[in-house]
């Protein structure tokens, strides 16, 4: 039992630091760090409204409103209502936006250069296929959606 709490501790604390570093970087890149994780989202596609980002971000409805009209203002994303269901508004990015998720992209790229240094591509692959046995696990026994995997 010790080695599985001790793998799961530091999953967490790897999980932690790394967020650290890329807040630090992704401010020093004159990123805003709040909205890295809408980024991460909207680069997967567009069409994504604000109901998808309350269940895959785990933030408050208020708090994800805030934020996309904030970004909306800044010219990073529109909002369209939907042609098929006129209650759902849809988030797009915009050109800037675009070019603001390279920026994110390039600093993520980065970091991930600097850990993965020295560590071969068979240890990475074995950790993901670890780390991705314990995210399924642990969402199945919380009974979470695990969509964003």
């Amino acid at each position: 039992m010790e080695n599985i709490e001790s793998t799961l501790m530091l999953a967490n604390l790897t999980s932690r630091v790394f967020r650290q570093l890329m807040r630090e970087k992704t401010i020093a890149a004159g990123l805003s760090e709040t909205y890295r994780p809408f980024f991460m989202i909207l680069s997967r596609g567009d069409d994504i409204n604000q109901l998808d980002f309350a269940k895959r971000l785990h933030f408050s409805a208020p708090s994800i409103s805030l934020t996309l009209q904030k970004m909306e203002q800044e010219g990073l994303i529109t909002k369209e209502v939907d042609s098929n269901d006129k209650r759902v508004t849809n988030i797009r990015l915009t050109p800037k936006g675009r070019e603001y998720d390279n920026k994110f992209k390039s600093v993520l790229f980065e970091v991930e250069n600097e850990i993965y240094e020295g560590i071969d591509l068979s240890e990475r692959q074995e950790a993901n296929a670890l780390l991705l046995k314990l995210i399924k696990k642990i969402t199945e026994i919380g009974d979470m959606p695990h969509e964003d995997i």
